[in-house]
Formats: C-alpha cells, structure tokens, sequence
C-alpha cells in the first residue's frame, strides 16, 4: 500500500509592478524633500533669529548703560555773585550786584559736528557731562570713594573697532571687527584726572574740557556694534521741548533765572540699532565708505524729529535705494535728579 503526502497548495501572491515602484518612490522622495525644507527652514530661522536676539541684546544693554548714566548726571549747582549786568563776577572780575546758580559743571548736548573736534564719521547727536560714577584708574580710590565723579560723554561714529583699546563687559569674548562700522563710542575721564576744574585748562575755549580731553581718543571705548543714531531731546518738566533746536548747553554767557546751571528736568533718548547681518549687507554695497543712512539735515530742529525719524525708518527699509536692513529703535524718556 503506497502512501502519498500531499504538500499544501500555497496561494499564488502577485508582486509589485515597475510602475508602483517608482511611485512609491517619487512619493518618498517627496515626504524626504519636504521634511528636509522643513528642516532647513526652521533651522535658518533659528540662527536668523538668534542673531537678532544677540545683536539688539548688545544695543539694549548700551541704551540702558547710557540712560541710566545721563539720569545721574549733575550740576552740583550754588548761589554765587554776578554784576549788575549778569555776568559771574569771578570770571569778569565785576561788582557783585546780584546772586544766582552757578557751577562749575556742565551738561551739554546737539549735533555731534557742533560738539567734536573732528567730526568726521560723527553722526546724528553727543552728549558730554558729568556723573559720580566712581570711575577710576587707581583700584585703592575706587574702593575708598565709590561716588567720585567723572566726565562723562556719548556719540554715534563710523570707522574701524580699533580707535578703540577698551572693551565694556557686556561685549568682552566678542572679537569686534576692524571694518568700519557704526558705533556707539562711551568715553568716561577719570576721576583723578578730571579736567572741569582747572581754569588754566578750560581758559578761552567752550567745552575744552572734553574737546581736549577726546584728542587721541583717551578713555574711550566701543559701547556697542551696529548703532546708527543718538538723538537727545531735552524737555522741560511739562514734557515740551526747550527750544526749536536740540542744542542745549548749561552754561550760558548770561544768567538766565529758569536756564543757567540747571540740567533738563527731562531727556527724551532715541537710539537706533541695525543687526550684524544688516551691516554686512552695508558693506558689501558701500565697501569703506561711509552708508547715506540718516538724511542731511536730519535731527536738526526739534519740531521735524517725527518726520526725520520716520524718514530714516524709509531708508532703513530699502525704500530710498539702499539695502534692506533690520533695525530696531529704542526710545525713552528720562528725568534728572537735579533738573529745574
């Protein structure tokens, strides 16, 4: 008797044609290529954005340095004599007659080509006055007296980082480029060598004291990368402005009861800041010239400051020709402890 073992049929099963290959294919590579622009997308907008954050970090950090300093700027102001006509009878040598403020201090601020010695590359406003900061070159006085005073001063230039030696902290393990560039400069004098109080060296000349002491770029230092404006507007305690003009000066040739030796009882500060790669883009359309940025004549009269700062904010847009920057402007307005 034969026995037979039957082998179970199996179901014949058909595999995938070409053609359903290569659409599993296509669609694959389609998921791939959508998830690698997802990818790259994200991953620009990461380090877009992370750039930005850095870069308008820095310009926070210095707009607040600069406003906190100009809050502590002082006059020291007392009661002396002047002439019958009003001039300080120790300067004119006169008769005393009459008796008002007066300092040996001064605030002053405007346009930076009124101001500097050099105005080359200076743009927009600078500001110069005195602050206890407490700033010295010897360790042991900074320790005993923590108030000492100093003179203090802040402006906007284009050129290279290394006019500049001394780095703020906020900026230091930053390797700052030597391209020219716009910059916020701080330049603070020592309180032992302070300058304000010697006649033989203020004698015959407004703003001696600073214009000087700025002579070879002493004590100055790069505050920030990539600022291309400072506007300063002073303001009376009703927040109208004093004046047509920006320029204001605490010391005047005659005594003015509601003016002389007497600080703003308001500052409005306008800073204006572009990022890394917006400055790149500046340079590699202007090379080592200076950028048009802030229009001629702009910032000059205080009643067009809406108009001149919207007119930059076109520039700054790519709408008048240039490249299109990212920018930021900081605004805000401050009192003085000594104002009127």
């Amino acid at each position: 008797m034969s026995h037979y073992h039957r082998f179970p049929q199996t179901s014949k099963t058909d595999g995938f044609t070409l053609v359903e290959l290569l659409v599993a294919c296509a669609v694959l590579m389609t998921i791939l290529v959508v998830i690698f622009n997802i990818v790259s997308q994200t991953s620009n907008l990461w380090r877009s954005t992370s750039s930005k954050i850095t870069a308008f970090q820095n310009a926070r950090a210095a707009f607040e340095a600069v406003t906190r300093n100009l809050s502590q700027a002082t006059l020291n102001h007392y009661v002396d004599y002047y002439d019958a006509n009003w001039k300080h009878t120790t300067g004119s040598g006169g008769v005393a007659a009459n008796y008002g403020r007066f300092s040996e201090l001064e605030f002053v601020s405007g346009p930076a080509v009124e101001l500097l010695p050099s105005s080359s590359g200076k743009v927009t406003h600078a500001v110069f006055f005195q602050a206890p900061l407490g700033r010295t070159d010897d360790s042991t006085l900074r320790i005993e007296s923590p108030g000492m005073l100093n003179a203090v001063g802040y402006f906007v230039e284009f050129g290279p980082a290394s006019t500049y030696s001394q780095i703020p902290k906020f900026l230091q393990g930053r390797t700052a480029t030597d391209q020219p560039g716009f910059r916020l400069v701080e330049w603070v004098q020592p309180s032992e060598k302070l300058t304000i109080y010697d006649a033989s060296y203020n004698a015959g000349q407004q703003w001696a004291w600073f214009q000087q002491a700025l002579a070879g770029s002493p004590y100055c230092r790069v505050m920030a990368e990539n600022i291309i404006a400072l506007v300063i507007l002073p303001k009376g305690a009703d927040n109208a402005a004093l004046g047509t003009k920006y320029a204001y000066d605490s010391t005047t040739s005659t005594y003015v009861e509601d003016r002389s030796y007497l600080l703003p009882p308001l500052l409005q500060v306008t800073m204006v800041a572009i990022d890394e790669d917006s400055a790149q883009r500046l340079r590699d359309v202007y090379g080592m010239s200076q950028p048009p940025l802030v229009p001629a004549g702009a910032f000059q009269t205080i009643g067009d400051y809406d108009r001149d700062l919207a007119e930059l904010e076109i520039v700054l847009a790519g709408n008048r020709g240039g490249p299109r920057l990212n920018y930021r402007v900081f605004s805000t307005t401050i009192s003085t402890k000594e104002g009127g």
